[in-house]
């Protein structure tokens, strides 16, 4: 009968053992790694700006304050093909919509003027490409025409992501007709006269 009992209770513990040996074994596997999370993540929307935030921010590449030429005329025609220009590039690899963006010419007035972001069709800078927005105060033609001009005596250009975090601001003395200010290189730090002006194109 003893002996019996004693073999129940060695039993019982080598059971026990065994038991804290198999979870102290899956505890040492477990150890350190993550746990999938399948719950639902919020998403903040990106109404103006990018849904990628690896891409870069687009710059004011190149303006013409004093078109009196025809250069580079805006296809409405009649009276507004030689209205001021300002040219944005946009450095990314891929499409940037800059709908919902600012412009001004006074930085004081930050959000002066709001790309419309309901056509993106129009709106939309190819990868490494431009688009031009034309200055002439009659943004009633469309969501490239801002409601204001550029004065050939000088003043500033800010540029302006939807929720009127800077990108990109400039302030310029008085230009010669017909002759663009702009980066020497598309995005880059210097700037240069273009005679003759490159709108639409890389700057040279």
């Amino acid at each position: 009968m003893y002996k019996k009992s004693f073999l129940n209770k060695m039993k019982k513990l080598v059971l026990k053992s065994l038991l804290s040996l198999i979870i102290l074994l899956l505890a040492s596997c477990t150890k350190d790694k993550a746990i999938p999370d399948f719950t639902a993540k919020k998403i903040t929307p990106t109404n103006g700006g990018t849904n990628n935030p690896n891409l870069s921010l687009p710059h004011v590449n190149e303006f013409l304050a004093k078109n009196t030429l025809n250069v580079c005329a805006d296809s409405v025609g009649g009276n507004y093909n030689t209205a001021d220009w300002i040219e944005i590039y946009n450095p990314n690899n891929l499409p940037l919509d800059i709908g919902g963006y600012f412009l001004t010419d006074s930085i004081a007035d930050k959000t002066k003027f709001q790309i419309p972001s309901d056509q993106p069709q129009k709106t939309t800078i190819p990868a490494h490409g431009f688009i031009l927005i034309w200055c002439d105060d009659i943004s009633q033609l469309g969501p490239l025409h801002a409601s204001f001009n550029l004065s050939k005596s000088g003043e500033q250009i800010g540029f302006f992501k939807s929720d009127t975090t800077l990108i990109d601001t400039l302030s310029y003395g008085a230009q010669t007709q017909d002759i663009s200010y702009g980066r020497t290189i598309d995005g880059g730090i210097s700037w240069k006269y273009f005679n003759p002006p490159t709108p639409g194109v890389t700057n040279y």
